[in-house]
């Protein structure tokens, strides 16, 4: 899904999200692996760093590409659908095979960022300086958030808590969810991206964005949603295959 504007298209935009769309395939595919067995490194740090290099590209991206956008209502519920059809799936799917039950994963997150962003982005856009306020105060919240957080677990278990509170980040104990983006701490990563967006416009730097292109990755990049959407369809049926063979 494109989320950029077709009378101007700054390339370097869709061959990043690009790379990051075909890392999250590796990544996934290298849990489908670590699943029926035939991979044995995936809870290693080194696969960590690398999860965690792959969703905040993906989520800087977004709130940088948020100016660009158009429809931003109509995008993010249909970004909201298709979060919501990964969840009824792999809710079945937890019974069938093993547990892999999305509840607030990164489609969920994004959507709601977008709902957030649009009051934001109404309130700011002629307000002089706020990008460079938002864009500090939003960085070092989410890095100040994350170090909290705890690197790697991503969120903050409490006693009392249940799925409202999950969806904040904050979930109950036990809470277990196969892909997990809370709004805490990830939505000031995805405002340092908006607001980072204004930045380089002052300095008249968006123009380099455009210097450099690569149709296939563009490609790829413009249908970041649908491959995200297809790819585990077609990995994980031939990962099972190939374990139940061998």
């Amino acid at each position: 899904m494109s989320e950029l504007n077709i009378k101007k298209r700054y390339y370097i935009l869709d061959i990043l999200r690009a790379i990051a769309i075909i890392n999250m395939v590796i990544y996934h595919f290298l849990f489908d692996l670590y699943a029926f067995d035939m991979f044995s490194y995936f809870d290693s740090l080194l696969m960590n760093i690398y999860q965690q290099f792959i969703c905040i590209t993906f989520i800087f991206l977004s709130g940088f590409c948020f100016h660009l956008g158009r429809k931003q209502w109509k995008r993010g519920l249909i970004i909201l659908g298709c979060a919501a059809i990964l969840s009824v799936v792999t809710f079945f799917m937890e019974f069938v095979v093993f547990g892999v039950f999305i509840a607030f994963g990164i489609l969920c997150f994004m959507a709601s960022a977008i709902f957030i962003t649009i009051p934001i982005h109404m309130l700011l856009k002629k307000a002089k300086y706020a990008h460079w306020v938002g864009f500090f105060v939003s960085l070092i919240a989410f890095i100040v958030l994350r170090y909290v957080y705890n690197f790697g677990t991503m969120e903050m278990t409490i006693a009392n808590g249940n799925y409202f509170t999950a969806y904040f980040g904050f979930p109950p104990d036990g809470f277990i969810a196969g892909d997990y983006f809370p709004i805490l701490p990830w939505i000031f990563l995805y405002l340092t991206g908006y607001f980072a967006f204004s930045i380089l416009k002052q300095f008249n730097l968006l123009r380099y964005l455009s210097a450099f292109r690569s149709k296939p990755l563009e490609f790829i990049g413009r249908h970041s949603l649908i491959i995200y959407m297809a790819h585990q369809v077609i990995l994980f049926p031939i990962v099972f295959l190939v374990s139940f063979i061998f």
